[in-house]
């Protein structure tokens, strides 16, 4: 495996980890649900914001700049 997939499979094992374990806090703790959901969403968030990233940068490497800049345009923020 290249470096970006082993990285990419840390930050997946790791996000796993951490939605099973919001998964636990909200069953085994009543009290917290709110504190759980919370995490468990924002957890969701910083994943999609990082395939993202993940997802422009290799549009970067491997696009024309013309259509690098209409990709980015549409789905980054520039």
């Amino acid at each position: 495996m290249d470096r970006k997939a082993v990285s990419m499979w840390k930050v997946t094992k790791n996000l796993i980890l951490t939605d099973v374990c919001v998964i636990a806090l909200f069953w085994l703790i009543p009290s917290v649900k709110m504190l759980a959901l919370l995490l468990g969403v924002l957890c969701a968030i910083g994943y999609m914001l990082w395939l993202g990233r993940c997802f422009l940068n290799d549009c970067k490497a491997n696009l024309p700049n013309e259509d690098y800049q209409r990709i980015a345009a549409e789905f980054g923020f520039i």
